[in-house]
Order: C-alpha cells, then structure tokens, then sequence
C-alpha cells in the first residue's frame, strides 16, 4: 500500500514539474515596445524559450475591454561566432493600431500554453508638431556592468521614448544568444512600458546583424536605418556600420542607405516651416577627441566619403542638420558647431544661437565590459566639454529649442549628476 503510494506521490510529482517546465518554456518574456511610422500605432514584441505556436496580443484601455490580434511565431537562429555554436530563438512581433494619441493603453501576451501579466503604455501626446517630446538617450549599454540602467529605471514615465545609440549587451549573440536574452530582460523596466529605439553598433554587425535585427521591430526595411517625425523634430536613424565591415559585407548598403538619407533630408527640408529641426543618430560619430585610430581621425570614413563619395558630414552640412548624438567611445564629449574642423564660438557655451554648422555629441557612456575609452592627450580647440564617467542624458525638444542635459551616475549612492548642458536655438 505504501509503496503505491509513494509511486503515486511520484508521478504526481514529475507530472507539476513536467507542467511547470512546459509553462516556462512558453513564458513570455523580453517585452519591448517600439514606435511605429504611424504615431497611432505600436510595435510589441516579445520571446519565449521554445516554439510556443500561435500567440496572441490583448491591447485597450482598461483589462477588461481590449482588442485581440492573433501573432505568428517567428524562429530565427542564434549563431555564436566564438563558439562556433547555435541555437533556435523564437520571436513574436505584433502591431497594436487605432490608437489614440496622448492615451495610456494595457497589454498582455501569450500563447496557449502561458500568457503574461498586464503591462502599459503611453502613446505619443500628438501627430502635430506643436507638442514638444521628451527623450532618454544613452549608448552602448552592456549586460555586465549596466551602471547607467540602476538610476535610469528610475526615471520611468518621464519622457517620451527610449534611444539606445548602438553597440546592446556585449554582444546579444554570446553564449549561442543567451547573453541578449539576459539584456532584454533587464531592460524591461525600460523598454516594457516606452517605446525602445534603437540603431546598430559595430558590437550588433555579427553575422549580417542577424540578432540586431531579429530581436528588434524598427520602422524601415530591415530595422538598420528609418526616420520619424516627432513633434517639431525629424529624426533620422542611421547605420554607421555601412561604413565599415565592407569586406564582410559589401557596399551595397552604403550606397542604398546614403541615397536614401539624402531622399529623406530633402524631404525633410521641404517640410522645415512646419518641423523645424533636423536631428541624426548613428553609433559612430563624425567627430570625437578619443583614442580611437579608426573613428577619431580627419580621415573618418562617414565623414570624408569613400573615394570621395558617400560622404555623410557633406550631406548633414548641405541640408542643415542641427544635431548628430552618437555613441560608440565610451565617454561623453561634446563639440561647438563643426564642419571641415571649422567650429562656431558663441559668448556662452551653453548657448548656440542659430549656429550654421552640425552639433556633435557622443554619448557612449552607459556602462559595459569594456572599460572607458582614453582621450587624447591635447584637448581640441573644438572639443567644448570631455568627461569619463557612467551617464546617459535627455532631450526636450520645442519648436525654438533643443534643450540637452548629460548626467553623470555617482556609483556610491546611485545618484545622478549634472556634467553638461546646453541649447541651440534658432530663428524660425
């Protein structure tokens, strides 16, 4: 009698642990939102551990009046290049439309075996460029050593969306993929409840930007490069890395993203009495004073073109870009007004008023495994402010205005503080 009973006991057993490895494996998880080219749409995506099927997307504004959108799982492989290893990811990608602008929404996922909790979302205040956007930017952010994430996590609902400027976890494709299963989850404060924008970084090209652009839904054709209007701003994301792995990659896409680019800025030119400012983000930037042999030289490939042509400060020269934030050193800098090394004094320098150059900033500070990049010795003349330390900043944009303020993290108290400022404003 006994012994039926502990076999019974015993199956029992197996049987919930059975169910609950089942119910983990189709877990959703890695929950991240993205801005859509129509502001009264949205991108949510999110990942499970095993072919989970059919899933499904609730959205509305309350739990228990919602819409239902049936989403198709999508697997991809993770190749990890030092391992010479694989494995399955599986990704769903969902749209949630017929918005209403300036509205907080709920969400929950799932599949037939497991479903999420209730999360939400804020969408954008307007589709007009009255309104003015508040944006969280910071870049290269790894998994080990985040410093940047502790405090930011903090400043949920406070600004408008989220700019990751390139080079996500180092790297999302370590550990066959688990490495970017670790990241997403971490960033979830962030990226589950505002819009996560993103651009690729040189630490996100491996093999063709495979897990870059699997894991993230960006307006565009393949997530690498895209543009949005928000409120008085165009903003422009671009790939920096068609600059660089040509060998590996060709120049195909140099050429297709840069006359694209061009496309875009005429476009947006034409539309300058309405939204004012042109802003652009790449990893890389034009110009920077670091140690960098390959980015922070006079013969920068974005910036002085490949044989001459492609050139990217010539093209934001030529169509008026006010401001480029990049990332990939990791530090932050940021310049007086530039082109050709020409740089524009102004009598404070925390004021550029109608500057008739592109402002540089490089933002590579949020804290990964690599450790902070080493400036040069002799500070340019045209470097206004240089600091190593664990950062991030935010953008407030008006119609007459671009108001940048870079904080830096006191790792004892997990604080931030105040390194720069500044506002470049314009007549319109």
């Amino acid at each position: 009698m006994l012994s039926v009973f502990l076999v019974t006991f015993y199956i029992l057993i197996q049987s919930v642990a059975c169910r609950n490895i089942i119910h983990e494996l189709h877990q959703p998880q890695q929950f991240h939102l993205g801005l859509a080219e129509n502001p009264k749409s949205m991108y949510i995506t999110w990942a499970t551990e095993a072919d989970s099927g059919k899933g499904f997307l609730k959205y509305g504004e309350n739990e228990t009046s919602f819409v239902t959108v049936e989403v198709s799982c999508e697997k991809y492989i993770h190749y990890d290049g030092y391992n010479n290893s694989q494995r399955a990811g599986y990704v769903y990608k969902a749209v949630a439309t017929n918005l209403k602008l300036d509205t907080t929404y709920v969400y929950s996922v799932g599949n037939s075996y497991a479903s999420s909790k209730w999360r939400s979302f804020k969408t954008l205040k307007s589709d007009a460029s009255s309104w003015s956007p508040t944006i969280l930017l910071f870049g290269d952010l790894g998994l080990v050593n985040p410093v940047s994430m502790s405090y930011m996590k903090k400043l949920k609902g406070t600004f408008s969306y989220v700019l990751h400027l390139g080079d996500i976890a180092y790297d999302m494709d370590d550990d066959e993929g688990i490495v970017g299963d670790k990241f997403m989850n971490m960033i979830e404060p962030l990226s589950a409840y505002h819009p996560y924008m993103t651009i690729p970084g040189n630490h996100d090209s491996g093999h063709n930007f495979t897990e870059y652009k699997n894991r993230f839904n960006n307006p565009g054709k393949d997530n690498l490069f895209y543009s949005l209007d928000i409120g008085p701003a165009h903003i422009i994301f671009y790939n920096s890395e068609a600059y660089y792995f040509l060998d590996e990659y060709g120049y195909d896409r140099m050429q297709t993203q840069y006359n694209w680019l061009e496309q875009d800025l005429i476009k947006a030119v034409a539309n300058r009495k309405t939204i004012p400012w042109i802003i652009v983000h790449g990893h890389r930037g034009l110009y920077c004073s670091s140690m960098d042999t390959l980015t922070c030289t006079k013969d920068n490939l974005m910036r002085v073109g490949y044989k001459g042509d492609y050139s990217l400060e010539a093209l934001f020269h030529k169509y008026g870009v006010d401001l480029a934030v990049n990332g990939h050193e990791h530090d932050y800098e940021r310049m007086y007004p530039l082109y050709h090394y020409n740089y524009e004094k102004f009598s404070s320098i925390h004021l550029y008023e109608n500057p008739k150059y592109t402002t540089y900033v490089i933002l590579g500070n949020a804290g990964n495994e690599e450790d902070f990049s080493l400036f040069q010795e002799k500070k340019p003349v045209w470097s206004v402010v240089r600091e190593r330390i664990y950062g991030y900043a935010m953008m407030d944009i008006t119609s007459s205005s671009l108001n940048f303020t870079a904080y830096g993290i006191n790792e004892e108290t997990n604080t931030s503080l105040l390194i720069d400022y500044f506002t470049i404003t314009k007549d319109t």
